[in-house]
């Protein structure tokens, strides 16, 4: 009995030891280096300053100069969370809930697909061919988006072309609720509809509109067998 009793002393010592020690520099480290093992190294490193600024409020800058500071227990324990499920190949944006798109940040979480930055090109596209109308054109302006997901592409639009109305649409109810949380973060005002447009009797449903906009997933299913897990 006493034997056990000094052995769990002594792991309880390490571990008080160790959060004693838990400085920015070696919570980073220890962060940093298993992302490594399925990350190329600066893309592991981008994604451990991203979660580690997010958590702590440190960043890449202000983290070499407070090296020796301490943290506290909440943000190690976070730290290790968020660490723990980078190692299982989830997105760094489901991690940490946060995506940017259009120098906005947005919400997001495994009910919607994550913003690509080759999608902005999409939005520019439409920003353009509207700035090629008159005021009066662009106040009756109707544009209608299809499978909305996280609402990055409505809302981008909305905040470049403020006199356009949007009419926004799933066929998934909880993309469509992060897409209205994002909308309500933005302050754009947005129609988001629930509806299964493949269904051509649905259109009816629909308002008249000048521009039709979508970006749906792309990728076969037949590559899935070839992409990075992650």
């Amino acid at each position: 009995m006493l034997v056990k009793c000094f052995f769990y002393l002594l792991q309880l010592m390490h571990k008080i030891i160790k959060f004693a020690l838990m400085t920015v520099e070696n919570a980073y480290r220890e962060l940093l280096d298993p992302l490594k093992n399925i990350y190329e190294a600066r893309e592991a490193s981008n994604i451990a300053d991203w979660v580690f600024e997010k958590i702590t409020g440190i960043n890449r800058l202000n983290r070499i100069s407070s090296k020796m500071t301490q943290l506290n227990k909440p943000e190690i324990d976070l730290l290790q969370a968020s660490m723990h499920r980078l190692l299982q190949n989830e997105p760094v944006q489901y991690v940490l809930n946060e995506a940017w798109f259009y120098k906005m940040k947005f919400f997001v979480d495994n009910n919607v697909l994550i913003p690509r930055p080759e999608t902005e090109e999409l939005v520019a596209w439409v920003i353009n061919d509207a700035g090629k109308m008159k005021a009066d054109e662009q106040n009756g302006l109707n544009i209608l988006e299809v499978g909305t997901g996280s609402g990055c592409i409505a809302i981008a639009l909305k905040k470049e072309i403020p006199n356009a109305k949007i009419t926004s649409l799933d066929i998934s109810e909880p993309a469509l609720k992060v897409a209205q949380q994002n909308a309500l973060a933005h302050d754009a005002q947005i129609d988001f509809i629930q509806l299964d447009f493949l269904i051509e009797t649905n259109w009816t449903l629909l308002p008249l509109t000048d521009i039709i906009v979508s970006n749906p997933p792309y990728i076969p299913a037949k590559e899935k067998s070839v992409m990075d897990k992650n």
